[in-house]
This record gives structure tokens, C-alpha cells and sequence, in this order.
């Protein structure tokens, strides 16, 4: 709470409305009508929690008094022992969906891979809440036990029994480095009738501890893998996805030829 108002608030009743609120502008000489709706709440000392027309809406079990000028935190939510998913992710094209293939190269280079936390927000998680939206600090225990911060998001307003993805930052010591190593058209006649490419995806870990990394590798239109390296999954229609295990210091290759009709 930040009260910049000019006002003391003694012993108020703070309550927090999440979602998606559209605001409407009068016009200069119009009148605005209001409507408010009551519930009781348990008089405890957290936040508890309803849904409210399309929103979620907090209210806080005491009442707390903001200084004018002041700012102050209270606890919304809280949750222990939650099962976090680490997850390292090259994705070269993720920013250039509808591309098309050409003479060019897209997406080739250095890359550093993705960092990305999962959960699950279900009771099985111990979560199972509807969270509002806002940043999200990670911190995670150094060798000493202190609490360093490893990266932050922002999450939408989201409802339980959904995945939650942090993207925190990017890896230091792991490296991926992609090339096109051919590409030619396909052709029916004097027509351009579709595109065959290779890739070589270099993964290299400089960590003294075992890594996995999902390489994702994206392709629109009609295709099909014709050779490759490595087994991949196809979640998408326009994705697949190599899972790359390494050992420490390890580096790996993976190859694949990609035919692209148009």
C-alpha cells in the first residue's frame, strides 16, 4: 500500500478488486450511478478470498491503519512447499512467427538459453488460489543460506488449476548456437513449389552439473522432418521441441532437414 492521498486512514477495511475492470468516462454534465454489493468475511487476520461478479475480490480479516504518506506491506497469499519446475529453453524463432523461408537466415547464432519456472496453481501444489495479477520475485538460498534474487515476472490475473511460467532471465554458463547448413527450393517446372533446409543446433554446457535444455524449433505451413539427429515431440502444429540432456561440460549437435511446401 503506497497512500500518497493526503488523508490518514485509521482503522480501515481494505479490500482488493482483481481482474480485468473496465472504467467508463462520463460525459462533462452527466451523472454516474453506482451500485455496491456487501458480504461478510471471517474476522481473521489474513486475506480472504471470493468471487465477485467476472473477479476475484480480498478482503483483509482486521483493520489496519495507512498513514498519509506511508507505505506498507500486508500478506495476500501464502503457500509453502511448492513442487517448482526449472526449465531451460532455446527459442530462436519465437519472435518471428509467420515468417517464411527464404535465401536469408533468421533466428542463427549465439543464444542464451531461457530460464523458466513452472507450478501448477491446484491444491495438489499446495496452491489452488486465484492469484491477481502482478510481478513476481524469485529468490532462491546461495551456499551460505542467504536469499539471492534469481529473476522476476509479471503474471496475468489467474485462476486456479492453471500452469504458471515465470521467465526469470537467461542461462550464464550454457550456450546454443544455430546455422543453417543448407537450404534450396523445390521446384515444379520454372515454379517455386517449396523449401528444403538444415539446421545444426550446437548446445554446449559449461556447468560442472547436469543440465536439460528444450531446444524449440518452429516451422509454419506445411513441412515435415525428413532426417534428424535427435527424437522431438510436436506439441503444436507450428512447433517441435528436442530435449537435450548434457552431462557437465558437455557439448552436443543436433541436426535436422526440414521440407516446406507452399
Amino acid at each position: 500500500l503506497n497512500n500518497q492521498s493526503g488523508a490518514t486512514y485509521s482503522n480501515a477495511k481494505l479490500k482488493l478488486l482483481a481482474g480485468d475492470v473496465q472504467r467508463a468516462t462520463p460525459p462533462p454534465s452527466g451523472r454516474v450511478m453506482r451500485a455496491a454489493a456487501g458480504a461478510e468475511f471471517a474476522a481473521d487476520k489474513g486475506m480472504s478470498e471470493e468471487q465477485f461478479s467476472e473477479y476475484h475480490l480480498y478482503t483483509l480479516g482486521r483493520p489496519t491503519t495507512v498513514a498519509n504518506r506511508e507505505m506498507k506491506q500486508v500478506s495476500l497469499l501464502e503457500s509453502e512447499k511448492i513442487p517448482v519446475t526449472k526449465k531451460l529453453v532455446v527459442d530462436a524463432m519465437r519472435n518471428h512467427r509467420g515468417w517464411r523461408p527464404n535465401e536469408g537466415q533468421v533466428g542463427t547464432g549465439v543464444i542464451k538459453p531461457l530460464v523458466l519456472f513452472e507450478f501448477e496453481n491446484d491444491k495438489k501444489s499446495n496452491m489452488g488460489m486465484a492469484l491477481p495479477a502482478g510481478k513476481v520475485k524469485v529468490f532462491q538460498p546461495d551456499s551460505s543460506g542467504s536469499l539471492q534474487l534469481v529473476g522476476e515476472d509479471f503474471i496475468d490475473h489467474t485462476p486456479r488449476d492453471e500452469k504458471i511460467t515465470l521467465t526469470v532471465g537467461r542461462s550464464f554458463d550454457i550456450r546454443a548456437e544455430r546455422k543453417r547448413t543448407h537450404f534450396s527450393w523445390i521446384m515444379a517446372g520454372t515454379k517455386r513449389t517449396g523449401t528444403r533446409q538444415s539446421f545444426e543446433i550446437e548446445v554446449r554446457n559449461r556447468k560442472e552439473s547436469a543440465e536439460t535444455v528444450h531446444v524449440y524449433e518452429r516451422h509454419w505451413g506445411e513441412y515435415e522432418i525428413s532426417q534428424n539427429s535427435l527424437s522431438y515431440e510436436r506439441p503444436e502444429t507450428d512447433t517441435i521441441i528436442f530435449e537435450v540432456k548434457l552431462k557437465p561440460n558437455e557439448v552436443k549437435k543436433i541436426t535436422y532437414t526440414v521440407i516446406t511446401k507452399f
